[in-house]
């Protein structure tokens, strides 16, 4: 049988608190604040927002700035970036990055 949970209760808890030393004091709320909290069905764990897998936005962003570097130097060089899609030993697409130079000078 659960012991219905009171204002009482929480006053318990500090005194004992006190008598231990213990170095915390709850906040003891009203009966219908208690009864509110109780009654309540909304899944506080519940998600509200979806996660973001934070390292693979840091490659994402890590990528992009190379590939920037890359064009800039090519750009400087006189040469044109072109991806070539290949599959490597284990069927898995890969790509690779060409530079070709710009002959049309």
């Amino acid at each position: 049988m659960i012991e219905k949970i009171t204002p009482e209760t929480y006053e318990k808890m500090n005194e004992e608190f006190i008598e231990e030393g213990t170095m915390v004091r709850i906040e003891i709320p009203t009966q219908e604040q208690i009864d509110n909290h109780r009654n309540n069905t909304e899944d506080i764990h519940s998600r509200t927002v979806e996660p973001k897998d934070m390292v693979a936005q840091l490659w994402v962003d890590h990528r992009k700035q190379q590939m920037q570097q890359i064009q800039d130097a090519a750009d400087e060089l006189g040469y044109t970036i072109r991806t070539v899609y290949l599959k490597d030993s284990y069927g898995k697409e890969r790509h690779q990055i060409v530079l070709e130079r710009d002959n049309s000078n």
